[in-house]
């Protein structure tokens, strides 16, 4: 969250806002999720396969988001970086 934070909204200091931010995603997850898609069951469970099936779609979501916020900025090369310090 803070690296999304930082990167794409510019926020300097993004502590506050995306911990509240969490906190209320964790709360109201378990709330909005359908019945159908458990993530925590015992092994006897008949759903067991299927948890370990949305536990990997949400691990590649993380690492999608991951992936997209901590990509360095490409800065463009302009004819003032390409000269020498001595200016010639």
């Amino acid at each position: 969250g803070a690296a999304f934070a930082v990167r794409r909204r510019g926020a300097g200091r993004p502590g506050q806002a995306v911990a509240a931010s969490l906190l209320v995603a964790a709360v109201l997850a378990p709330l909005l999720t359908p019945s159908e898609w458990s993530l925590f069951t015992v092994p006897g469970d008949p759903r067991w396969a299927d948890a370990h099936g949305h536990w990997t779609l949400l691990l590649c979501a993380a690492l999608l988001a991951v992936a997209v916020c901590c990509v360095e900025p490409v800065r463009r090369r302009t004819l003032r970086t390409l000269r020498s310090p001595s200016r010639s």
